[in-house]
């Protein structure tokens, strides 16, 4: 690539890399902030759950239809428009003057991320040949995990400094210049069809996931036997099942199910799965174990996770040298032993009150998440030909969060079903052991799936019918 070009592709992943910095911010920066939402607004217990909820079942909900939207319209301009929606929403809830406007505009700034996020993976694939795309996959994840970790510890010193609404208002700047350079630097041609917009998949996949990642979310608080919650994952199910059926029936679908037949598709996302079941669930816990159960104050927490982080960021470097060495799939599978790890050896250090042991839990699950989720990413995109990718960044968008959704809710069941109100020890250590168990079961999946998996050449739409 000829150097003015190469000076273009960088820029244009620094675009894409930092708009998903600071969507992942946004995702945990506002837990942090709540107190001072609720003192400000006169926030209720709901309201506050609302305010989290509101961006999160948006986002998930949205990401599906985003691919879809990518595809036909270009990755390029939906990327941009889900930029200057997160940008203007996130204003507005800086400057909301009550909790109904707070949860409005948190909605509308996960309708911005989710137009953000569906295209990411495919613009990437765009910018960059398959050759580099695991170094260039690799920054843009390590970005988006690290913005996750680094929400609260931001969130913290910000809303300290400043106060809560300044958790959003300062994010503008950068997500307004992200929007400016992005419209000079990224690729004003790519992949798009002509195809009719399948409007009866879009509504069935955005209904689907909003009803059963709301019941997800929820699970914990009402419980997992609630009539309602019941209801929410029965009916989120069945919808979901009847987007299955519309698609393959339709010659034009919004998403192209029949990519599932492939083994690279297959091994990736159950691979992105788990590894946003480590990344979140873990995460999860070691907070609450050092702040609920070890009673340690809030800066002492962030600066005891904050090697997370840094651990997650080497991984990826180093998975894409791995991936040279060993190949893609092997790569892949090679990350499921360290979360594995990492769970077991927390499982078995969470009755010693020792600080220290947690963080360096938590950095053997940064070192696997590095390792699968960037992969993971890459054999999407290059298992699938160029006019498909957006399907593959679809599907693994909803991958990585679902696993997020569901390991958090799971493991906080147990959390709270082992420990009851008080949900010390006895509850973090049978939650630490769950996700031990969920995450080896899986990993048995992944291996075989990906660890003899080759890069075939990608069929086209036709042959995978």
């Amino acid at each position: 690539m000829p150097g003015p070009t190469r000076r273009r592709a960088g820029l244009s992943l620094l675009v894409v890399a930092s708009a998903g910095f600071f969507l992942s911010v946004d995702l945990t920066i506002v837990n942090v902030a709540l107190p001072d939402i609720q003192d400000d607004l006169g926030a209720t217990g709901g309201g506050l759950a609302m305010v989290i909820d509101a961006y999160n079942v948006t986002l998930a909900s949205l990401l599906l239809l985003g691919a879809g939207l990518g595809a036909r319209f270009g990755q390029r301009t939906v990327f941009l428009a889900g930029i200057a929606v997160f940008t203007l929403a996130t204003l507005l809830a800086g400057l909301a003057q009550s909790t109904g406007q707070l949860v409005l505009w948190r909605a509308v700034m996960g309708v911005g991320a989710a137009l953000l996020l569906a295209p990411a993976l495919a613009l990437t694939a765009q910018i960059f040949e398959p050759e580099r795309r695991p170094r260039a996959l690799a920054t843009w994840a390590s970005a988006s995990a690290i913005g996750l970790a680094a929400g609260p510890m931001i969130g913290g010193m910000v809303v300290s400094a400043a106060g809560w609404r300044w958790s959003f208002l300062l994010n503008v700047p950068f997500t307004a210049a992200i929007l400016v350079v992005g419209l000079v630097v990224l690729p004003r041609h790519g992949p798009r069809t002509h195809e009719p917009i399948d409007t009866g998949g879009a509504v069935l996949s955005v209904v689907g996931l909003f009803v059963l990642v709301s019941a997800v979310i929820e699970a914990p608080h009402r419980g997992w036997t609630d009539p309602l919650i019941v209801a929410g994952l029965v009916g989120g199910a069945a919808i979901l099942a009847g987007y299955v059926c519309w698609e393959l029936r339709r010659d034009h679908p919004m998403i192209d199910l029949r990519v599932f037949r492939r083994p690279g598709i297959r091994g990736a996302s159950v691979a992105l799965f788990l590894s946003y079941i480590g990344f979140s669930g873990g995460l999860f816990l070691c907070t609450w174990q050092l702040e609920q159960v070890m009673e340690l104050p809030a800066w002492t927490v962030g600066w005891l996770v904050a090697p997370f982080a840094v651990v997650l960021w080497l991984a990826t470097r180093v998975a894409a040298r791995l991936v040279t060495r060993i190949g893609l799939g092997r790569t892949v599978v090679s990350g499921v032993a360290p979360i594995v790890a990492g769970y077991v050896l927390l499982a078995g250090v969470a009755p010693l009150d020792q600080p220290l042991l947690v963080t360096f839990g938590l950095c053997l699950l940064a070192a696997g998440v590095g390792l699968v989720t960037p992969m993971s990413a890459v054999i999407s995109v290059n298992d699938l030909p160029d006019s498909m990718v957006s399907t593959a960044s679809g599907l693994s968008m909803v991958s990585r969060f679902l696993g997020a959704a569901i390991g958090v809710a799971i493991l906080a069941s147990v959390v709270a079903g082992v420990g009851g109100a008080a949900a010390g020890e006895a509850g973090v250590r049978a939650a630490y052991a769950a996700g031990a168990l969920a995450c080896g079961a899986l990993g048995v999946w992944v291996l075989r799936l990906l660890w003899h998996w080759q890069p075939q050449p990608a069929p086209d739409a036709a042959r995978l019918g």
